[in-house]
């Protein structure tokens, strides 16, 4: 099915891992960079081989599969998709908030989401998730009960804007992709 929202909730030590990489790839970049510079300055050339920031991406890239296979191994890679139908039932059965007796905050989040935020969480992740399948809403909730907060509300905002937000590539690349040194 195309249209599909993919999601992989990594667990802690991976994410801190993956983010200790990206950013030593970032940095051997532009070292790199700046060695190459000083470098084409004095006329010389960088050395032959392969470069940290090659070398460190591809080990960026090995863990990234290895955590995403942990998600897969352990029900946390999640896909999800929710038709316009689906959308509307929820907002039927999940009304914003209105009247004196709710907060001016609630109201208005509740008037830019469409629907109530506080009910609509659960059944609104219950309709969207197609991976991992569910059996009946109370598997679903024994499976959601063991996310973290954090977990849950990532899924939550992730299937309120795909439900929502339409995804598009605005601008086309250029004809031509190759580099020019010299100037137009």
């Amino acid at each position: 099915m195309s249209d599909v929202k993919v999601i992989d909730l990594l667990s802690e030590s991976y994410a801190e891992r993956l983010d200790v990489l990206w950013r030593a790839v970032d940095e051997a970049a532009k070292n790199e960079d700046r060695l190459a510079g000083s470098e084409a300055a004095s006329g010389r050339t960088l050395d032959e081989g392969i470069s940290d920031s090659v070398r460190l991406a591809e080990q960026y890239e090995a863990l990234r599969a290895e955590a995403i296979e942990d998600a897969k191994a352990n029900s946390r890679h999640v896909e999800m998709r929710l038709e316009r139908k689906a959308w509307r039932e929820l907002k039927e059965k999940h009304p914003p908030r209105v009247g004196e007796e709710h907060a001016k905050e609630d109201i208005d989040s509740d008037r830019a989401a469409g629907l109530n935020v506080d009910t609509a969480s659960d059944d609104l992740l219950y309709a969207a998730i197609q991976v991992p399948e569910f059996s009946s809403r109370a598997a679903f909730d024994e499976w959601a009960d063991k996310l973290t907060n954090g977990q849950f509300t990532t899924l939550t905002f992730a299937a309120w804007e795909h439900a929502n937000r339409a995804r598009f590539n605005p601008k086309a690349l250029p004809a031509s992709l190759t580099r020019s040194s010299a100037t137009n």
